[in-house]
């Protein structure tokens, strides 16, 4: 079942971008800025949102196991793919780890207020490590995460591989440690990892974590310059599992022990090919000139907006998962 459902987000992940084409960031930026933009932009699936019925262990569920109130975002990342979406010849644009890392802080200084503003306003809150991660153990705890892939990494992987190349540098804003294998294509981690996850969150008083990824394609345009073509968002959702332990009660044996979280599932943008940073000749004082665009505040829009979307979405899961959920 474990691999069914990984192989099922990895198709919806892989076909989505091809689904859409190429987009222009200006004008899927205005159309975020009006709910009624937004409302079209969803009925044309802007949004991918891949939220599974699911449950946990009957043992260890409650019908209040989850709630979706303060959430942490556990890793921020940006990353390179090198996939076949486009015909370009594939280059690293942005040179280095150094370069990359400094777009992930942009980005992330960019929408941290508005985000948080938010969330507040349909009644949630959202924590980064420097803010959910108050004391010297926690920040051990959150610094020794570590999660292996499982043997279902090889199945998932055979069917990535014959869509990406690789990838290039995997950077983010230094608070937050990396986890490139939550996000990585045909990467499945073991299931008693995921439960890492959970155990960090109980401990800093989270009901969730976010898992986001920005992915780009570093491409070589027809002027045979150096550019940019966004290719995804996405946020991952891991749900708190607040049901109590009890005393004298015995639990069935399961990898990893007590099931401190549960994935609840994931919302994705994927436009494969739309420009975010682009070269362009234009006419100025009668002769062509080659100007460089780099869309920024729109891409800074999106991950507003996708943030957004993901709380609306996961309050919906949780409700759908407490209703299954029944200790026994």
């Amino acid at each position: 079942m474990r691999i069914l459902m990984c192989l099922g987000l990895l198709t919806a992940t892989l076909w989505a971008p091809m689904a859409h084409g190429q987009d222009n960031f200006p004008e899927l930026a205005e159309g975020l800025k009006t709910e009624a933009g937004l409302e079209k932009l969803r009925k044309n699936h802007l949004f991918i949102n891949t939220y599974p019925p699911q449950k946990l262990p009957s043992a260890y569920g409650t019908n209040k196991a989850f709630t979706m109130g303060k959430v942490g975002i556990l890793t921020f990342m940006v990353m390179d793919y090198k996939n076949l979406y486009s015909t370009h010849e594939n280059v690293i644009y942005w040179r280095d780890g150094e370069s990359i890392q400094a777009l992930s802080e942009a980005v992330h200084s960019g929408i941290l207020e508005k985000m948080k503003a938010d969330a507040k306003a349909n009644g949630y809150e959202i924590l980064t490590p420097n803010e959910y991660l108050t004391t010297e153990a926690q920040k051990a705890t959150y610094q020794q995460l570590d999660f292996p892939s499982s043997g279902a990494s090889k199945i998932v992987g055979a069917v990535s591989g014959m869509f990406y190349k690789g990838y290039g540098p995997i950077t983010g804003p230094k608070e937050y440690k990396l986890f490139p294998n939550l996000v990585l294509d045909g990467v499945v981690i073991k299931k008693s990892a995921e439960y890492q996850i959970g155990q960090l969150a109980q401990a800093c008083g989270l009901d969730a974590f976010l898992v986001v990824n920005i992915g780009l394609n570093s491409v070589k345009d027809k002027y045979g310059r150096l550019a940019t073509l966004f290719n995804r968002i996405t946020v991952d959702v891991y749900a708190t599992n607040n049901s109590p332990k009890i005393e004298g009660k015995k639990y069935p044996k399961i990898i990893g022990g007590y099931p401190a979280s549960l994935k609840l599932g994931r919302t994705g943008v994927y436009r494969g090919g739309t420009p975010l940073v682009e070269n362009k000749k234009e006419k100025e004082d009668g002769k062509k000139v080659m100007k460089t665009y780099v869309y920024l505040e729109e891409l800074n829009l999106l991950m507003q907006v996708t943030l957004l979307e993901t709380l609306l979405r996961s309050k919906e899961a949780v409700a759908k998962a407490n209703k299954k959920n029944k200790l026994q």
